[in-house]
């Protein structure tokens, strides 16, 4: 709840000298930015990637809500806490070098993501990481959050699992990178795919891979 807070304030926060991010400006970062770092060298996952590619422009959302400030890199490496805050846990955010103005379902989204990878690399508490990861919008609602559009949340979710959390994989040469890069794919694959992102959905499409994991 602590970092739900934080993340509603900074989007209540107004900032004007800052860029805008769009989801026009995300799907060309995938397209010429992600898709060309996987190159050839990973065949089955560009494969799947293309797809989520193909899907993501296909329903590309509109801008029709006005930006907010957005922390722009919000996973939970970018969260100092603070135990001796007034009232509980308190939560302060770093990182703020890509700060940007957007829509809310980014930051929302790419924090989900950050989730995915965690059930990737632990499979004994996945499905605790995947429901939260599916519960962030209606969290973040609760907290006095902008109101989620479910359909913008899910596209934003599906391509932050693809180009940040693959990427992420690759560019730190992650144990068993192979296997990870392709149940994060299934994953994105299998949110673009639902009408709301459900966990156990999640879980069955990356369930092959994390299997794998355990036993190797």
């Amino acid at each position: 709840r602590a970092i739900l807070q934080a993340l509603v304030a900074m989007h209540e926060t107004p900032v004007d000298d800052l860029k805008t991010f769009t989801a026009a400006k995300m799907l060309e970062r995938y397209t010429t930015m992600f898709l060309r770092r996987l190159g050839d060298t990973r065949d089955a996952v560009m494969v799947k990637c293309q797809r989520l590619g193909a899907m993501l422009a296909e329903r590309i959302p509109d801008q029709t809500l006005p930006p907010v400030t957005l922390h722009g890199d919000m996973h939970m490496g970018n969260v100092l806490f603070n135990s001796a805050a007034a009232g509980g846990v308190g939560v302060t955010l770093i990182d703020l070098d890509e700060a940007v103005r957007g829509d809310p379902e980014y930051d929302l989204a790419i924090l989900a993501s950050s989730l995915v990878l965690m059930a990737a690399l632990q499979p004994d508490s996945a499905r605790a990481a995947l429901a939260t990861a599916c519960a962030i919008p209606a969290l973040y609602e609760l907290e006095g959050g902008h109101a989620v559009a479910a359909e913008r949340f899910r596209w934003y979710f599906a391509g932050a699992i693809a180009s940040r959390q693959i990427k992420r994989c690759i560019s730190h040469c992650a144990p068993h990178c192979d296997q990870l890069t392709e149940q994060l794919a299934n994953a994105a694959l299998a949110v673009m795919q639902a009408s709301v992102p459900e966990p156990d959905a999640i879980a069955h499409a990356m369930a092959l891979q994390a299997m794998e994991l355990q036993d190797a």
